[in-house]
């Protein structure tokens, strides 16, 4: 997959999702993987190019055969697909695109095998989006959903991306003392290595205080 996904990112951002569709030896799973997390990496710096992988990943995922990966799984993977275009898409400013991408990953996700990961991934994204918005208390409400499930299954460093998440909606609708609060536990909780510029703008913003 990694020869694959070097040569889709080669590819001006507009030609990605019609190379997929050419041919298929890009119809695999472990090429959506690696195409969702180069993209998830590339939302801040590259918006435009991660939103193009992010079609491309939608369009593996319309050619994944639910007969070898299982029930539910196709719509897994498009649930997720869905959601960081979602979020692609907020940071473009696009929000009206982003609430149509968000409103497919909660169909998607409906249909699929339920992982929480996935669950609270949707949630978590969903709610950059009404923070952006200023629904705040729609943010908060789906980052407390999204909190719960990622401590549920364990994962610490999710959990502290939401909590941070979270810290920053509390921050805009003018809640201090909880926001600071609330970025100190997520700060505790990520992992500096799979969060690099957050732990960074995290650490700026604590010097700040």
């Amino acid at each position: 997959a990694g020869p694959l996904l070097g040569e889709l990112i080669a590819l001006p951002p507009g030609r990605r999702a019609a190379r997929v569709r050419q041919g298929v030896r890009f119809h695999s799973w472990g090429l959506f993987e690696l195409l969702v997390e180069q993209a998830r990496k590339d939302i801040f710096e590259d918006p435009r190019g991660a939103e193009s992988s992010l079609e491309a990943a939608i369009e593996i995922a319309d050619h994944l055969d639910p007969r070898r990966y299982g029930p539910g799984s196709v719509e897994a993977a498009q649930a997720r697909a869905w959601a960081w275009l979602g979020n692609a898409r907020r940071v473009l400013f696009d929000f009206r695109s982003a609430e149509e991408a968000f409103d497919l990953a909660e169909n998607y996700l409906g249909r699929s095998w339920l992982d929480p990961l996935d669950q609270a991934l949707v949630f978590e994204l969903t709610a950059l989006l009404r923070r952006a918005q200023r629904r705040f208390d729609e943010a908060l409400g789906l980052l407390d959903e999204a909190i719960g499930l990622y401590r549920e299954v364990n994962e610490p460093h999710f959990e502290g991306r939401a909590r941070i998440a979270k810290g920053l909606a509390l921050q805009y609708a003018g809640e201090i003392d909880a926001a600071v609060a609330c970025l100190r536990e997520g700060l505790f909780l990520i992992d500096p290595a799979e969060e690099p510029r957050l732990r960074a703008a995290m650490a700026c913003y604590a010097s700040q205080e």
